[in-house]
């Protein structure tokens, strides 16, 4: 039983140590990157350092992701000067569905708060 609790213990830190896997590519120079037409065939995986979680940035019609520093865990997205950040801290959460799927989230939430 003790020999459980302590691997139980230790799985978080060797999870963290490891690093986190996200989508790495630039739809300027790369196809399948984009929002439209994100193909994770395509895009390369890479592992992040440290505190780093996924980001997807979106400019215009360009697209980028990539790992990059995150204001906290979880998924959230922001938009300054016309440039739109997501990032999030799950193994390869930065694609399109995941995003789609937070955006979704947060619109539920907003109708739910307005009408009830």
């Amino acid at each position: 039983m003790k020999f459980a609790v302590t691997i139980l213990m230790i799985l978080p830190f060797l999870a963290s140590a490891s690093g986190l896997t996200c989508y790495e590519c630039n739809s300027m120079v790369s196809t399948g990157c984009g929002n439209g037409d994100f193909d994770p065939v395509q895009a390369a995986e890479t592992t992040c350092e440290g505190d780093d979680v996924c980001l997807k940035t979106v400019v215009g019609d360009l697209v980028g992701r990539m790992c990059g520093p995150g204001m906290s865990t979880g998924e959230s997205c922001y938009t300054f000067a016309g440039i739109e950040t997501c990032y999030c801290s799950g193994e390869l959460c930065n694609n399109a569905v995941g995003n789609s799927l937070g955006f979704f989230f947060a619109f539920i939430s907003f109708l739910v708060a307005k009408y009830l």
